[in-house]
């Protein structure tokens, strides 16, 4: 009998810190820095059909959007409306929030309106003074 490996994603907060993790079945097999816990988190996504596009820290979503858009915009009337049809939302990096990522989002093509509902929702019941603290 042969022994398969299941390789699995997701963020995990390690000491106030958010990694993105690959994990196998029977380690975990790399780790990538993305932002503090204390810090925004963004989700890029197409308006259109609710794709998820690109997910990590909210400076990288921007720019990442900034970009996308830039080269989308010079690809004629299709590429203009590709562009105009990017979105993305920012949120404080929040164990809450991470865990509707990590369940709704990784390995999925969300209904991105209601992952985005369930980030308000919990975000809502964060102290003003943790939301305050998150660069715009």
């Amino acid at each position: 009998m042969r022994d398969t490996q299941v390789t699995s994603y997701r963020y995990v907060d390690l000491g106030g810190t958010l990694f993105w993790e690959i994990s196998s079945s029977r380690d975990v097999q790399g780790r990538t820095h993305i932002c503090d816990m204390n810090q925004e988190f963004g989700l890029a996504y197409d308006r259109e059909n609710g794709a998820v596009l690109k997910h990590g820290s909210g400076d990288r979503v921007r720019s990442w959007v900034e970009a996308s858009r830039s080269k989308l915009m010079k690809g004629g009337e299709l590429g203009i409306e590709m562009a105009n049809s990017l979105e993305a939302a920012y949120f404080p990096a929040t164990p809450e929030t991470i865990e509707i990522i990590n369940r709704s989002v990784i390995g999925f093509t969300p209904d991105i309106g209601a992952v985005l509902r369930a980030i308000a929702e919990a975000v809502s019941t964060l102290p003003p003074d943790h939301i305050a603290s998150i660069p715009r």
